[in-house]
């Protein structure tokens, strides 16, 4: 990994590792302010558990910045986990019962995904090159 890409790599996991324990958070604390005036018990239950299992990547690729190479199961779970937020923000915005925060955390997710991507291939480009230079 070149030095550009240990700089994305650390600043991209501090990020999204931040962003997600002020999300969780937030997702959390509205579980339950809605906790007095929610009518299904179901819905409250997993406002909190996506709040907590959010918070819980957040810290996992928080911790992963000290990593001098990217390892593919943190490259998976920031992969994963901005794609499957980005899902859920895009169908809220077909719905059109998009706020303007979701449309923030739209936007941010399309970032995470994009910057895990552009990791991901570099990777594997610079693997198959390092092959093809073995070879000679």
């Amino acid at each position: 990994m070149n030095r550009q890409e240990k700089r994305i790599y650390f600043k991209l996991t501090i990020a999204q590792g931040s962003y997600y324990v002020l999300l969780g958070f937030i997702i959390m604390l509205f579980s339950i302010k809605a906790n007095r005036i929610a009518e299904s018990l179901i819905l409250e239950f997993n406002s909190a558990l996506v709040g907590s299992l959010i918070i819980g990547i957040g810290c996992a690729l928080y911790a992963g910045k000290k990593y001098k190479k990217v390892p593919l199961s943190l490259c998976v779970l920031g992969l994963v986990s901005s794609g499957s937020i980005l899902l859920n923000q895009i169908n809220g915005a077909l719905e059109s019962q998009s706020t303007l925060f979701q449309n923030f955390d739209l936007l941010a997710e399309l970032v995470f995904m994009l910057l895990w991507l552009y990791l991901a291939y570099w990777k594997w480009v610079s693997r198959k090159f390092s092959k093809f230079n073995s070879d000679n």
